[in-house]
C-alpha cells in the first residue's frame, strides 16, 4: 500500500516494500501516465530520484518526502489534505 500523507510524506507500508525489495538509500522515481492522470508509478532503479528512507516508528516502512509530488498527486487525483491510501500492484 502506498500512503499519500497530509505532511508531503509518501509512505509505502512493509508488504509493497518487500514485494518491490526496497532498501533504505534506493532511489525510485514517481512517474505519471499522461493518458490516465490518475495513475501513478513507482519506477526501481533510477539515476536521480528521490531517496527512500526508513520510517523511524518501523523498520519495515519506507518514505520519501516531496510537497510538490504530493500536491500533484493530490491535484491529480482529486484529493483533500486528508491522509489517503492506495494498493500497489507490481508489473
Amino acid at each position: 500500500m502506498v500512503t499519500v500523507g497530509a505532511n508531503n510524506y509518501i509512505s509505502i507500508n512493509h508488504s509493497a516494500a518487500e514485494k518491490l525489495n526496497l532498501v533504505e538509500g534506493r532511489q525510485i522515481g514517481v512517474a505519471q501516465d499522461k493518458e490516465n492522470p490518475k495513475d501513478w508509478f513507482l519506477v526501481l532503479d533510477v539515476e536521480e530520484g528521490f531517496v527512500l528512507k526508513r520510517k523511524e516508528s518501523s523498520n519495515k516502512q519506507f518514505y520519501i518526502q516531496s510537497s510538490s509530488l504530493n500536491r500533484e498527486m493530490r491535484e491529480s487525483l482529486g484529493l483533500d489534505l486528508r491522509t489517503r491510501a492506495f494498493l500497489c500492484l507490481k508489473s
